[in-house]
């Protein structure tokens, strides 16, 4: 893959040229507009040409409240919430039937727990999964939920080196539509680290 970028300051546009194995090429033509935030993105790819458009709300902490992203008549928008600390605690997108709906919960100011849900014609929400974190941002806990009902749970068991990364990962499985009582080992990952001095 080779990527090309052309970022012109002045004018406050971007072009980006992605071409992969001599086949494939991508051309993204991009305005900026406050904040520096896109307004209008062009996609070439193929010969077929696709305009995104960007309309933004900011709090008085110029963090996104409201993205509508309009592609081909078709909008897509994304409301965010933050917390005291500027970071996002609650996330939804999507279009007017259907959404998803990302919840984040931090503990001395790092993630601790992701929660991930679906929205049905903005009234039923349905739980999807929810993935809690260590203290270096590795999953620990994974359950996904069908129709709001645990269905299945991994658990993942490190051993980290002197500087904090995990050199061996053991994961385990818990299937609850199954009525499991305990994890099973599933599989076990291995990674050597070299550091440079």
């Amino acid at each position: 893959m080779v990527e090309l970028i052309k970022l012109d300051t002045i004018k406050k546009t971007e072009f980006r040229n992605i071409t992969i194995n001599d086949t494939l090429n991508i051309e993204f033509h991009s305005t900026f507009a406050k904040l520096d935030r896109i307004e209008e993105r062009m996609k070439i790819e193929n010969g077929d040409t696709t305009l995104i458009k960007y309309n933004y709300k900011f709090d008085s902490n110029e963090n996104i409240i409201l993205l509508e992203e309009i592609e081909n008549g078709t909008k897509t928008v994304t409301e965010n919430k933050y917390d005291q600390n500027g970071n996002i605690v609650e996330s939804i997108n999507g279009l007017n039937n259907f959404k998803m709906k990302t919840v984040t919960i931090y503990k001395a100011g790092q993630i601790s727990k992701i929660e991930y849900y679906s929205i049905f014609d903005d009234s039923e929400q349905l739980l999807e999964s929810v993935t809690e974190f260590d203290k270096y941002y590795n999953p620990i806990n994974e359950k996904t939920y069908q129709e709001n009902k645990l269905n299945r749970e991994t658990k993942n068991e490190y051993e980290f080196d002197d500087n904090g990364n995990w050199i061996k990962k053991t994961v385990s499985l818990k299937e609850h539509f199954y009525n499991s009582k305990k994890f099973v080992p599933i599989y076990i990952e291995s990674r050597k680290i070299e550091y440079w001095e």
